[in-house]
């Protein structure tokens, strides 16, 4: 649950032949759909859980209260009675009251049916992420190792069937559409202009674009319209008008003929200049992430 990384290896060992992936990410499911091993698309806050059941559970949740409920909910319901859950879990020092947060997982694994046999601070290594090594970068640090995080590692027991309720939660998503672009997935909030009846280029918000934060508390996000995988951030007049763009991008389409019946000369320099914007943005990305892994 939410681990590509682990289900591409494991997919690939003779011992685990029969794996699973549920993540909320298409992009990702999409790509490793590709070779042998099931891959489930869905959102543990809302999705119906697919019809599959295990005796071990690998989840790598997002490190925040709601997001841990809601993988543990859905792990709990989908692992046999006896079955166990391997999760990570954010070391201490993560951020203030992280400790509290904990002991509020803790209680509510309980009600869901699973009960912790063995916690192992600083076990799990994470490679730095390419949002989060620009981020970094951005703040003046440059890392010499790729994976200098670590996570808690925690094993739970399944021992009874729990009928809890589903943690309900708004996704922070709802307001944005994704779009992929040569493998970059691009963030667009929602907007409500009319297409072609405002400039939707792309507008430079913070020094190079890159947020130097990867928190959800920095103030700024409220104010950020399109956002990238690798942590780089704009704001923009039509951003509507921007989605439709990247979709046309997306599948190699010139936008600025699709859109001519409905944007006047001015318009179609702005929907084509943010075309470029699109391009050179997915390019530079994805020679960010062709070196993750090495060194």
């Amino acid at each position: 649950m939410g681990t590509p990384s682990v289900f591409a290896v494991a997919r690939d060992n003779p011992a685990f032949a029969n794996v699973a992936l549920i993540d909320r990410n298409k992009s990702v499911t999409t790509h490793l759909s590709r070779r042998t091993g099931q891959t489930f698309l869905a959102d543990l806050f809302r999705d119906k859980l697919p019809a599959i059941a295990a005796d071990v559970i690998v989840a790598d949740p997002p490190w925040y209260v709601e997001h841990m409920r809601a993988f543990f909910w859905a792990a709990a319901r989908l692992c046999h009675v006896g079955g166990h859950v391997v999760a990570s879990l954010p070391p201490e020092g993560t951020r203030p009251h992280v400790t509290d947060e904990l002991e509020q997982i803790f209680d509510w694994v309980r009600e869901v049916g699973l009960i912790v046999e063995a916690i192992e601070e600083g076990a799990l290594s994470y490679e730095t992420p390419p949002f989060e090594k620009n981020a970094l970068r951005a703040s003046g640090i440059h890392l010499r190792s790729r994976s200098w995080r670590r996570g808690t590692l925690c094993v739970l027991k399944k021992v009874r069937d729990s009928d809890a309720a589903r943690p309900v939660v708004q996704s922070r998503y709802d307001d944005w559409c994704e779009v992929d672009v040569l493998g970059t997935r691009i963030r667009i909030r929602t907007g409500t202009a009319a297409v072609g009846s405002a400039d939707p280029r792309l507008v430079s918000c913070v020094p190079d674009d890159v947020l130097a934060c990867v928190s959800r508390r920095n103030r700024l996000r409220e104010y950020i319209d399109v956002w990238t995988s690798g942590n780089r951030v704009f704001q923009c007049q039509a951003p509507r008008l921007l989605h439709l763009i990247a979709q046309y991008v997306a599948k190699g389409i010139d936008p600025a003929a699709e859109l001519t019946a409905v944007a006047d000369r001015r318009s179609l320099t702005a929907i084509t200049y943010a075309a470029k914007q699109i391009i050179d943005l997915a390019i530079t990305e994805r020679t960010e992430r062709a070196f993750i892994g090495q060194g």
